[in-house]
């Protein structure tokens, strides 16, 4: 009995010196963004552009892999709300706004993509939609890649007005 005791003891012992199930799973890696905005000479000449190009950006980053032609999938969910006031695109000579948007904690594993809308007009707010006259960005542009432990600068680029 002593010995079959022993037996089980130096078992259990063994198995958990192995820890294959109490090791810590090495923590995701992670970095950040900071979004600058712009806009094409194309949507900055459209004759839907009628207000001045002030007002605040909206939109999210969802994984690249998310979206397709027609935007994000159903199920796929922001990794980050994009809310911006204070945008002014009103220089064509400048390369970007002045105004920029930091985000949290992102996943390196992904490509990432921001979509989102000018709200030239002043009329977003409450429905966090785009309308006639607001620029906005095609789907599978701006895209990057965040860099583990890094902030790396993005310049999103609106390529249409909506109309």
């Amino acid at each position: 009995m002593k010995l079959r005791i022993l037996v089980l003891v130096c078992l259990v012992l063994s198995l958990a010196a192995c820890g294959s199930d109490s090791e810590p799973t090495p923590a995701a890696k992670t970095g950040q963004v900071e979004l600058r905005f712009a806009i094409s000479n194309g949507a900055r000449q459209n004759s839907a552009l009628v207000d001045a190009l002030t007002g605040t950006v909206y939109g999210a980053i969802y994984k690249k892999a998310d979206v397709s032609l027609t935007g994000p999938s159903a199920e796929a969910q922001d990794l980050a709300s994009v809310e911006l006031p204070g945008v002014d695109l009103t220089d064509p000579s400048a390369a970007s706004s002045v105004a920029s948007w930091a985000s949290g904690p992102l996943p390196t594993a992904d490509e990432l993509v921001f979509l989102g809308f000018f709200d030239v007009d002043g009329n977003g707010s409450a429905s966090r939609e785009p309308d006639e006259g607001d620029p906005v960005t095609l789907p599978l542009s701006n895209a990057f890649t965040p860099v583990a432990d890094q902030t790396i600068a993005v310049t999103a680029i609106f390529e249409l007005v909506l109309n």
